[in-house]
C-alpha cells in the first residue's frame, strides 16, 4: 500500500539511528557447547547435528574425557554454547541453565541435593523458526570448589511437549558437558548467583503482528550479510524463510525453510530444509505453530518506546541478551540484535500470501535427494 511504503521509506532514512538506540548486550535444539570445548565429538556445521544431541543427564552417556580447561576459585569466567535448534514453546517458555559438579562422573540427577552448584540461568527466546543456530554466553563465578576432575553441564530446558524423548524427559532437556578442573585461590570466595536483568515492566504489555505478511530484511553477522525473504501466514499456519548469503561461513549459500504447522491429529508436523544449489532437502520433525508476537507472551519486556521522524517506536528485551524493536502502529518488526548479530528489516508487506509461494520443490519427493532428520532420538 501507499501508506506501507511512505513508513518504509521513511523508516529507511532513520534505520542507522535505530541500530544505535538498540541495547545489544556484549555478551555475544539442540546444545553444542564451545568453549570450554564440549566432550567430543563437536560439529555445528549443521543445524541439529547428533554431536549436539544428548536426551539423557547428566552428558547424554558420553564418558568423561581429560580436563580441557582450567580455573582459577573465585574468579569470574564464561561459558559459550550454542541453541542448535530453536524449541521455544510459549505456554511454559523454556530456559538455559549452568551447573557445575567437583566430580568427574557424577551422579546423573542434577539437583543441589546431589552436589551439584547452579552457576547461571536465562530464558529461551521465541525464534520463529526451529532451524535456527544462536550462540550465547554465560557469566558465572568460579565456585570454591577445587578439583582436578570436574564437569560443566550446560542444560536447554525446553518444556516443549513435543520434544520429550525418551518419555520419562517430561521436561524435553537437552543436555550437554565439558571436563574441566579448578585450582584453588589465596582466599575462599563465597559463590553469588548472578541477578536476573532488570528492565521495566509494564503489565499487559504485548503485541503481534498481522496475520499474513511478506518482508525483506538483512542480517550482519561475523562471517557477513545474509538477505532473508520471510513470507508469514498464520490464518493458515504455514511459514518459509528465504536465507542467501553468509549463512554460517564466509562461503554463500542459499537455504529455504518451508513449514506446514496444518496436520491432521497424530500426524507430525514437518520441516522442510532446502538446498536450492544442491537439489537436496532435509526433512526434520518440527514443533507446534505460535503467533509471531512481542512481549509477555513471548517471555519479553518493554524496555523503551521512542519516536524518530514522526514514527513510533517499541524496544523489547530478555535476559538472554536479545532486543527487538517494532513499531507501535501495527507492530511490524524492525529489527532483531544479539551479541555481534543483528537482523533489519527493509520491507514490510500485509496481505494475503499466494499458495505457490509455500509449494515444496518436487525434487523434495525424491528419495535420495531427501534426508530425514529429527529432534525426537532417530534419523
Amino acid at each position: 500500500s501507499v501508506r506501507a511504503f511512505v513508513l518504509w521509506t521513511n523508516m529507511k532514512l532513520v534505520l542507522s539511528a535505530i541500530i544505535f538506540l538498540v541495547i545489544v548486550y556484549v555478551a555475544q535444539s539442540h546444545i553444542c557447547v564451545l568453549d570450554p570445548p564440549q566432550r567430543s565429538p563437536l560439529n555445528i556445521s549443521d543445524p541439529g547435528d547428533n554431536s549436539c544431541f544428548r536426551r539423557t543427564p547428566y552428558c547424554g552417556g558420553v564418558p568423561p574425557q581429560d580436563p580441557s580447561t582450567q580455573y582459577l576459585a573465585g574468579s569470574t569466567a564464561t561459558v559459550l554454547f550454542q541453541q542448535n535448534l530453536n524449541h521455544w514453546y510459549g505456554k511454559n517458555p523454556g530456559h538455559f541453565d549452568l551447573w557445575f559438579n567437583p566430580s568427574s562422573n557424577p551422579s546423573s540427577e542434577i539437583s543441589t541435593d546431589n552436589n551439584w552448584v547452579l552457576l547461571n540461568s536465562f530464558s529461551d527466546y521465541a525464534a520463529n523458526d526451529m532451524v535456527t543456530q544462536t550462540n550465547f554466553t554465560f557469566n558465572f563465578q568460579v565456585p570454591d570448589l577445587p578439583t582436578e576432575h570436574g564437569v560443566i553441564v550446560v542444560r536447554y530446558v525446553s518444556n516443549n511437549p513435543f520434544e520429550v524423548y525418551p518419555s520419562n524427559n517430561t521436561n524435553a532437556i537437552f543436555y550437554n558437558c565439558a571436563d574441566v578442573s579448578i585450582v584453588s585461590a589465596s582466599s575462599s570466595v563465597q559463590l553469588k548467583k548472578e541477578s536476573p536483568m532488570k528492565v521495566a515492566t509494564l503489565e499487559g504489555n504485548s503485541c503481534c503482528t498481522p496475520k499474513q505478511w511478506s518482508a525483506s530484511a538483512y542480517r550482519l553477522n561475523s562471517v557477513g550479510t545474509v538477505t532473508y525473504q520471510i513470507f508469514y501466514d498464520e490464518v493458515n499456519q504455514i511459514v518459509r524463510w528465504d536465507r542467501e548469503g553468509n549463512i554460517e561461513s564466509s562461503e554463500p549459500d542459499t537455504l529455504i525453510t518451508i513449514t506446514n504447522y496444518t496436520v491432521l491429529p497424530g500426524d507430525q508436523v514437518n520441516e522442510y530444509v532446502i538446498y536450492p544449489g544442491s537439489n537436496v532437502c532435509e526433512l526434520y520433525g518440527a514443533d507446534a505453530f505460535y503467533p509471531w508476537c512481542y512481549g509477555n507472551s513471548s517471555g519479553q519486556s518493554l524496555l523503551q518506546s521512542f519516536d524518530l521522524n514522526d514514527v513510533k517506536f517499541n524496544e523489547w528485551g530478555q535476559d538472554n541478551g536479545f532486543r527487538f524493536v517494532t513499531t507501535v502502529d501495527g507492530c511490524t518488526p524492525v529489527s532483531i540484535s544479539h551479541a555481534d548479530d543483528q537482523i533489519v528489516f527493509t520491507s514490510f508487506e500485509v496481505g494475503p500470501i499466494s499458495p505457490s509461494v509455500f509449494e515444496i520443490p518436487s525434487y523434495c519427493s525424491d528419495t535420495e535427494a531427501l534426508v530425514h532428520r529429527s529432534c525426537r532420538g532417530q534419523n
